[in-house]
């Protein structure tokens, strides 16, 4: 699996502070509850597979004009399906639909010189199908 590292994109000048983007999931609907600046190093971007081989769920900061600063692979699904254990030992897990879960994401970002919105993206398990951005939320509001 190829991947490529954003940093060559990021400006090195030090960051000093980053972004706390809080946000709500019902329903595979998300919602932002809170934008804070706050004074804390975020986690380095990822080296992120190319898009045609990647799966699960990764956010990105980018400019107005789509160039992208930062991209972080996160865990976790923006849908209302959740793993089943079986009672017996070596089957394999199973997914099962289950409305009305609702759960709270916390995602801190640095906040980048000229980074104008913060995508979140999803991909189908196993990678096929074309990456969706699940919500965009602006810098600016």
């Amino acid at each position: 699996m190829k991947k490529k590292s954003v940093s060559g994109n990021i400006n090195l000048r030090p960051v000093t502070g980053s972004l706390r983007f809080i946000i709500s999931v019902t329903g595979g609907e998300l919602h932002l509850i809170r934008k804070q600046k706050i004074a804390m190093k975020a986690p380095p971007a990822d080296l992120v597979p190319e898009k045609d081989e990647i799966s699960g769920s990764w956010i990105e900061l980018r400019q107005d004009d789509g160039n992208l600063l930062y991209a972080r692979m996160i865990h976790g699904s923006f849908n209302d399906f959740t793993e089943i254990y079986s009672e017996k030992p070596g089957e394999p897990l199973s997914w099962q639909k289950a409305k009305g879960i609702e759960r709270t994401l916390v995602i801190l970002v640095p906040d980048l010189p000229g980074a104008t919105h913060l995508a979140v993206m999803s991909k189908d398990a196993g990678g096929k199908g074309t990456p969706v951005e699940k919500a965009r939320f602006s810098f600016k509001e």
